[in-house]
């Protein structure tokens, strides 16, 4: 007979939404341990919760291009998913060039891509 498993949590939900957040496992009571919530990020020994980190981060936005795109196109002269594929190397280059890791770097990419003017127009 295959086993189960034991479950010696007291509520086995509220464990999982302590889990999910900053927390720290340790064996309590017996059981095969808990999950304790982590309020204090110096709390049990040091155990920091989690956070973001802003750095590295993409600037460009430009979505990923579309098969769709290519492959009803009849003047392209070559392979639709051949274009396709160097358009999307393209993408990703223009994307990597643009992953910034600090303030400065941030502030520089900002200041050689200006936003375009129509873009602000909208978002206000």
């Amino acid at each position: 007979m295959a086993g189960r498993g034991v479950n010696r949590m007291e509520d086995p939900v509220e464990q999982e939404k302590i889990r999910r957040g900053p927390h720290a496992y340790s064996p309590v009571d017996g059981k095969h341990g808990a999950y304790i919530p982590i309020e204090d990020p110096k709390r049990d020994g040091g155990h920091p919760a989690y956070v973001p980190m802003a750095y590295p981060k993409v600037m460009d936005k430009t979505p990923k291009p579309d098969f769709a795109d290519f492959k009803n196109k009849k003047d392209l002269g070559r392979d639709p998913y051949i274009v396709y594929e160097e358009a999307v190397q393209a993408w990703d280059g223009q994307i990597s060039k643009s992953i910034v890791r600090n303030k400065d770097e941030e502030e520089a990419w900002l200041a050689a891509h200006p936003e375009p003017k129509e873009k602000k127009a909208k978002s206000a």
